[in-house]
């Protein structure tokens, strides 16, 4: 089951809260949401042992750590016998931030996201890329993005509340999903216009 069917609207908020700022206290949460602060232990708990919650970490600058480039590169073909040690590479890589399977942007399958100090160190990351597995990963494409040009940072805060206010509004409007039946109210029949015999203007009338 998802989110939205499982947590109660205090959960969902207790989540919001703690993807603004993990590092507030259940003392700090208990006082802003106008609850206990035993309340607010037992929901956190709750979320992670439910998988909400992954784990904390921060979010620093990365150019603070002298990191001046972020690179997507994705991977338009690769050998399929060559997929968990492609994935096991990758894992083991420490520039790359994430990477995941899909389709899309010219037929290309994988994207791994990496950060740099530089572009020669970004050259070698690919370098080693090919030498590992050479003629079994197909034509690679790159989007780099200089430090500081950053539009919007990494947040998730905004989906998963838009998505929670989403299934509230349904709920009012009586739409439920999943095991439930979709209950979208009906739009009122229109009344039927009474029929108009039209006089006879003359000429032959047809057989």
């Amino acid at each position: 089951m998802n989110a939205q069917q499982e947590l109660a609207e205090r959960e969902k908020r207790v989540l919001i809260e703690l993807l603004r700022n993990s590092k507030v206290s259940d003392k700090e949460l208990a006082r802003k949401l106008s609850t206990s602060q035993p309340t607010i232990t037992r929901i956190r708990n709750k979320l992670y042992e439910q998988g909400y919650i992954l784990h904390y970490t921060i979010m620093p600058k990365i150019e603070k750590a002298g990191l001046k480039l972020m690179a997507f590169t994705f991977l338009r073909r690769f050998d399929t016998g060559a997929r968990k040690k492609l994935h096991e590479w990758i894992s083991a890589m420490q520039p790359v931030i994430f990477s995941a399977e899909g389709e899309g942007l010219r037929e290309q399958r994988l994207v791994m996201i990496s950060a740099h100090t530089d572009f020669d160190k970004y050259e070698e990351f690919m370098h080693a890329l090919r030498s590992e597995f050479g003629n079994k990963i197909g034509e690679t494409s790159s989007f780099l993005i200089p430090s500081g040009k950053n539009i919007k940072e990494f947040n998730l805060c905004g989906p998963i509340e838009a998505q929670f206010k989403l299934a509230q509004w349904n709920e009012k409007k009586g739409i439920k999903f999943g095991s439930h039946e979709v209950q979208i109210p009906q739009m009122p029949s229109m009344p039927r216009m009474p029929q108009v015999k039209m006089p006879y203007l003359g000429g032959k009338r047809g057989k």
